[in-house]
């Protein structure tokens, strides 16, 4: 494992937090609830009724649902999540200006969706009253200004997240002050080694599923139904984990190595034929076997 570069990677980070708010679209029914309760002796804990107030399917509000996710989709091609602090992420400097940019476009796009959620906003109500019939008789809806004010984003830069600089560390020991460094920057470099294991956990997601969503593998050995972009995904996670690793952590490049050639030849005109689909399958069942290995290795 090469660890030379270590502070020199930790002396070019930075620490942001992207946080996201957004107003939901579903309300639980008390009326409902009770009546739901009533007719089957069930407990108004164990049994909740809940309902649809407002359509965010072709919608502004589903706009803006989608350019919220897109946003953080964005950062996250050229972040790697801190560990030890929940909701922040390491940015190399180079990259500051860039997701800086990312989050100040989005801000403006999402000003221009919030106006069009309160254009909307009578429509979408209307509908929906429609729409739940008398069940609409116990639900309050709020303005559409302040319905679609609830949907923020917020972008918090934390500065430097190893270095220990003299000037904070005045009036310290020589000695005193060494030990602390080193050992600042200790703690970084596992929590960064803990990081780089990030997106390969998002590509494992992607290779095996969860329990709502069918995973590449699962979707490919069935041979149902064959969704080119499974493939492409793949190519996007490899250069993902390519770029973000820091380190240069060598299993790292072992993996991308795997992952690349588990869709080599594969495009979207090539002919996916049983063997091809066949070999295509084995070679991902490998390269899933590298990033659980590569897990492993790094501890993590």
């Amino acid at each position: 494992m090469n660890t030379t570069n270590n502070l020199s990677v930790i002396n070019s980070l930075v620490l942001v937090k992207f946080g996201s708010t957004a107003p939901s679209t579903s309300v639980l029914h008390k009326g409902a609830t009770a009546s739901v309760c009533s007719t089957n002796g069930a407990k108004k804990k164990t049994a909740r009724v809940r309902v649809t107030t407002i359509e965010r399917s072709g919608t502004a509000i589903g706009r803006a649902a989608s350019l919220v996710n897109t946003i953080s989709q964005a950062i996250r091609k050229v972040a790697l999540p801190c560990p030890t602090i929940e909701g922040a992420s390491y940015v190399q400097a180079k990259d500051v200006d860039h997701v800086q940019r990312i989050f100040d476009d989005g801000l403006a796009k999402l000003a221009e969706i919030r106006r069009e959620i309160c254009a909307e906003w009578p429509a979408l109500v209307s509908e929906a009253r429609t729409s739940l019939g008398a069940l609409a008789y116990e639900i309050e809806w709020p303005t559409g200004s302040d319905f679609a004010s609830r949907f923020d984003i917020s972008l918090t830069w934390m500065g430097q997240p190893a270095a220990i600089t003299g000037t904070i560390l005045e009036g310290v020991s020589n000695e005193v002050a060494a030990r602390v460094r080193a050992s600042s920057e200790a703690s970084v470099k596992a929590a960064l080694l803990e990081a780089h294991g990030s997106p390969i956990r998002d590509l494992l997601t992607e290779l095996i599923g969860t329990a709502s969503v069918t995973g590449t593998i699962d979707q490919l050995s069935t041979g149902k139904r064959i969704r080119r972009e499974r493939f492409d995904n793949i190519r996007e996670h490899a250069a993902r984990i390519k770029s973000l690793n820091w380190l240069e952590l060598p299993e790292l490049d072992t993996l991308v190595t795997a992952l690349e050639a588990s869709v080599d030849g594969i495009d979207g005109d090539s002919e996916l034929s049983k063997g091809t689909l066949d070999a295509a399958v084995g070679k991902i069942k490998a390269a899933r076997a590298v990033a659980e290995n590569t897990l492993a290795a790094l501890g993590i």
